[in-house]
């Protein structure tokens, strides 16, 4: 078998290995940041905005600005152009870079180690997919940001060793426009000339000077552009640098924990804000590096490997160290870091394989086989939100965040007292002002259906004041609470206020148009729904809205249009099915039947439907009474009143039929 049949066979079986993982994730939804990030991210789909992915912006709801992602942007906008917001579209993408990955890691892994048995290096890259700590980074959309970095960085540093400095370089730059973690590149350079030569004038001779220059100049220059080109928001920070560093150096000793004990496994992990070095977690991080580092430079020079692998784990969670999160202890953040470990392994375990290959192989398929187990488990959890949710909030009890996402669920299954319990949990033990605030506005959702609007007005006012502005969301559901106590003029106050501090806020704009629409002023409804479809294209509350002032108007053939695209982005409206049929069968088109009879479908009880539906077989050109005659009846039966003059008219053609 030639070298390179050799190589396309282990690239099928990674292949093969990894969907085989992941396809039963594939039909998981969309969780967390993959709703402002995809579903309602206008960026990614009106080509008006692409341009503004290389200004700082990401997404169009009101989150801070000033995120460098315009590749990783890219990448989403391919996945909505190809399959609109079918989830599966995005996620085959996740798992099609996951297996790259171990492609590259694979070849990196015999770049550093060209003596080592290439079945070795197979089995090391196998259990780098099979790891279900990687489960996250591949099945939440969202960190497709890792991913794709981790890609780029593998990429980089492959060529890099191959000396191919500057085309390295300018995969480098594909990584720094990809997420902010691109930047650990140059400190990963550094780290493997520096193991490899362990010499400051070695590292630094006349070739390659100009190269470290010319990263220097790449950095330099994505300082430069973020600065001068991005929008940026300021943010308060949710810990201090003291205690940033504290909390990250107790998660090192999470994803290490993790990396050899993979439970739980969780989309958050309980982690307060520390301060005080001596938290046993805090405290067995500081040790975890401490020795890392003491073992790196006693191997530097009989296994600068093992030194290198070491110093890519350590360097890549430097950002997370820097960069204050809100959520610092997400499993996907361990990806990039942890193929670090993968090559310390390699090179630690190499003549454990030579000497030992049986027992090697024993060990090695247990591990990979008990990993696969896991992760295919953990996959599964992803499928049902609410087993999700249940499941991350029994792992992780004291994230508020993680309630207030069960609560959603719960009321998504009809379960109100079940969704009051975990918002009334995220208040209480939620230490992010922004997850305070979300569970305070659910809570006033569930008590304004339930009648108790007044509790739900003081809550919506409590939420507003616990950040120096009016937080997004207060002043829209302010206005539906008033709307709902016949107050219009204070809940229309409320929509604008909320309307001119985020001019984006969907809710608001559309029930701003539906008020307008109520009072029959068309021209400002048309403005509100025509920006709600501008907001978001994929929502169809504003094309039916368009499409009911289109039919006021006059304007049958567009409001046809309209009431199409409405009920093809919501099937299950039986509303707009019953319209756009009515609609037709005033222009005297046939297929008004095949809609109204949908409607009746959809909502057996839709009285107007069979009415309509009735009319619409007498009106055939040659008209079918006995099914207009078997519509009326229907009607009858489920108790809706049904136009006489039209039943005796049916009555008297089928008699005299």
């Amino acid at each position: 078998m030639t070298t390179q049949t050799k190589e396309s066979l282990v690239a099928l079986c990674l292949a093969a290995f990894t969907f085989g993982l992941y396809v039963f994730s594939l039909n998981a939804p969309f969780y967390l940041d993959d709703q402002h990030m995809i579903v309602d991210n206008v960026f990614i789909k009106n080509s008006h905005y692409y341009a503004w992915l290389w200004k700082g912006y990401v997404t169009s709801s009101t989150i801070p600005k000033g995120m460098c992602r315009p590749v990783l942007m890219l990448t989403f906008i391919f996945n909505y152009l190809s399959a609109g917001l079918a989830a599966s579209g995005y996620r085959i993408v996740n798992i099609l870079l996951h297996f790259l990955n171990g492609i590259f890691l694979y070849s990196l892994l015999k770049l550093i180690r060209p003596s080592a048995p290439k079945l070795f290096l197979f089995l090391i890259t196998a259990v780098f997919i099979a790891h279900p700590i990687n489960t996250e980074a591949v099945i939440y959309i969202s960190s497709r940001s890792d991913l794709l970095t981790a890609f780029f960085l593998l990429g980089a540093m492959i060529l890099w060793i191959k000396k191919r400095p500057f085309l390295s370089l300018a995969v480098y730059a594909l990584a720094l426009l990809t997420k902010e973690t691109g930047l650990c590149f140059p400190m990963l350079v550094f780290a493997w000339d520096w193991t490899q030569m362990r010499s400051i004038k070695k590292v630094f001779d006349k070739k390659r000077t100009p190269v470290y220059a010319a990263a220097a100049a790449i950095t330099l220059a994505y300082f430069l552009y973020t600065s001068a080109f991005f929008s940026h928001t300021l943010v308060a920070p949710v810990r201090s640098v003291f205690s940033n560093v504290l909390v990250q150096t107790a998660v090192t000793f999470l994803y290490a924990k993790l990396f050899f004990l993979s439970e739980p496994l969780n989309m958050m992990h309980d982690m307060p804000n520390f301060s005080n070095v001596f938290s046993p977690l805090v405290l067995g991080g500081f040790i975890l590096i401490g020795l890392l580092i003491a073992y790196a430079v006693r191997k530097i020079k009989k296994e600068p490997a093992i030194a290198f692998g070491i110093a890519w784990f350590l360097i890549c969670l430097l950002p997370k160290f820097y960069a204050r999160l809100g959520f610092p202890a997400m499993e996907h953040h361990a990806y990039i870091p942890l193929l670090g470990i993968y090559i310390a392994l390699a090179a630690i375990l190499e003549n454990f394989y030579i000497r030992q290959k049986r027992y090697f192989f024993l060990s090695i398929a247990g591990i990979i086989a008990a990993l696969t187990i896991f992760t295919v488990v953990r996959s599964v959890e992803y499928i049902n939100p609410l087993m999700f949710w249940r499941i991350a909030a029994t792992r992780a009890p004291k994230t508020g965040v993680v309630h207030n996402y069960l609560g959603l669920e719960y009321l998504k299954n009809k379960l109100p007292d079940k969704a009051k319990i975990e918002f009334l949990t995220a208040v209480k033990i939620a230490d992010r002002k922004e997850t305070i605030v979300t569970s305070k506005i659910n809570l006033a959702i569930l008590l304004n259906d339930e009648g108790h609007h007044e509790e739900a007005l003081k809550l919506l006012h409590e939420a507003s004041t616990v950040t120096a502005i009016v937080p997004i969301g207060i002043n829209e559901m302010l206005g539906v609470v008033y709307m709902s106590m016949g107050d219009k003029e204070k809940a229309v106050k409320a929509w604008t206020e909320e309307i001119n501090s985020y001019p984006d806020s969907y809710e608001a704009v559309v029930n701003m148009g539906i008020y307008y629409f109520g009072i029959n002023d068309f021209a400002r409804a048309k403005r509100l729904f025509d920006r709600s479809v501008f907001l978001r294209p994929e929502a169809y509350l504003g094309y039916y809205g368009l499409a009911q002032i289109m039919e006021k108007e006059g304007n049958l053939k567009r409001a046809a249009e309209l009431y199409h695209d409405a009920l093809m982005l919501n099937p299950r409206d039986a509303a707009a099915a019953y319209y756009l049929g009515s609609v037709l069968s005033r222009l005297g088109n046939d297929k008004a039947v095949y809609y109204l009879q949908a409607a009746i479908d959809l909502n057996p009880k839709f009285c107007e439907a069979y009415n309509d539906l009735a009319v619409a077989y007498a009106s055939f050109k040659t008209p079918r009474w006995d099914m207009a005659q078997n519509e009326i009846k229907t009607a009858q039966t489920n108790g809706c009143k049904v136009n006489t003059d039209l039943t005796a008219l049916i009555e008297k053609n089928v008699v005299k039929k």
